[in-house]
């Protein structure tokens, strides 16, 4: 980014939005952005995607932006390998949330279990394309412990229920963090709270 000053100035904007929009610190904001970006190779033009996908995961998960940041750091770059996206990676972190495995430690059970989801060679074509096409294939054996075992392995078969029996709640994380304006949104009421905050104080003197 000190290498080209436009995309240090996109950066840094997002960075500044992000900051007022989760009334995080610029570092933790900076830490977050820059975190997730380099993990799915994402390049400055991507930063504004990425505060609005980390805002609303935040506003509709149980996890808050620097929990996903961490979580993200421990599987991005396989989920970008198996054809994740930054979106779904959100929506995954936000339903192991929900479930109560937040941070590093959902990261790393999501990172196992889709190394092993990768190393199936039996799904169709398109499951191995698509990531929504694989977990509806392997929501088959959702309900069978055997078959859970032999996919997943014995210590990741709980993490792999998790993500098998909430299709749906992970379908709707998804599609709540993809395409969304929440960063810019929640910075514009932040700001604006703020500045009729300083005009009261200002009154009152």
């Amino acid at each position: 980014l000190l290498k080209n000053v436009d995309a240090l100035d996109k950066t840094t904007r997002a960075v500044i939005t992000l900051s007022k929009a989760s009334k995080m610190d610029l570092e933790t904001s900076a830490l977050s952005l820059t975190n997730v970006m380099n993990q799915f190779n994402l390049g400055a033009a991507y930063s504004n995607r990425t505060i609005n996908a980390l805002a609303a995961g935040a506003k509709e998960g149980a996890a808050a932006i620097p929990l996903i940041s961490d979580a993200i750091l421990q599987f991005g770059t396989g989920a970008r390998a198996f054809n994740v996206s930054l979106e779904e990676s959100v929506g995954l972190v936000e339903t192991f949330a929900a479930k109560g495995l937040k941070g590093a430690e959902a990261g790393t059970k999501l990172r196992n279990i889709l190394t092993k989801m990768s190393a199936i060679n039996a799904l169709p074509k398109e499951a191995i394309e698509q990531f929504k096409e694989r977990l509806k294939e392997l929501s088959k054996i959702a309900g069978n412990s055997t078959a859970m075992v032999k996919v997943f392995g014995l210590e990741n078969k709980e993490a792999g229920s998790i993500l098998l029996n909430n299709i749906p709640m992970f379908d709707n994380l998804t599609k709540a963090v993809t395409g969304s304006s929440e960063a810019h949104i929640q910075a514009g009421i932040n700001s604006s709270s703020f500045a009729e905050k300083l005009k009261n104080i200002k009154n009152s003197f």
